[in-house]
């Protein structure tokens, strides 16, 4: 995939919000892919464990699972709570948000 940076950092945060609206407007797909160049990105510029690039991999995450990859959004969650507890501590909320959601998407997983 092709760098959507592009050598301008300050385009990470819209490119980002982008995603979000395009996963409003029904494409889960579409969004997931950007959201997965957004979290390469943040992670080539602000490094792995930076707040902002694990919130990018939460929601490439939950855009996988919206999409309807809830195997793949499970393994991805997974490694984002691993993440965010190293770094944030095992009973931080954002921990605990990435627990659930790894959860949801284990579950659906299952059911299927």
């Amino acid at each position: 995939m092709e760098p959507l940076l592009a050598g301008d950092p300050e385009r990470l945060p819209a490119l980002a919000s982008h995603a979000h609206h395009i996963r409003d407007a029904g494409d889960a797909a579409e969004a997931a892919r950007l959201m997965s160049g957004v979290a390469a990105d943040q992670e080539r510029v602000l490094g792995a464990d930076h707040p902002d690039t694990l919130d990018s991999r939460h929601w490439h995450a939950r855009f996988v699972g919206d999409a309807g990859d809830a195997e793949e959004a499970a393994r991805l969650m997974a490694q984002v709570a691993a993440d965010r507890e190293r770094v944030l501590g095992e009973d931080h909320p954002d921990v605990l948000n990435a627990r659930n959601w790894h959860a949801w998407f284990a579950g659906q997983a299952e059911s299927r």
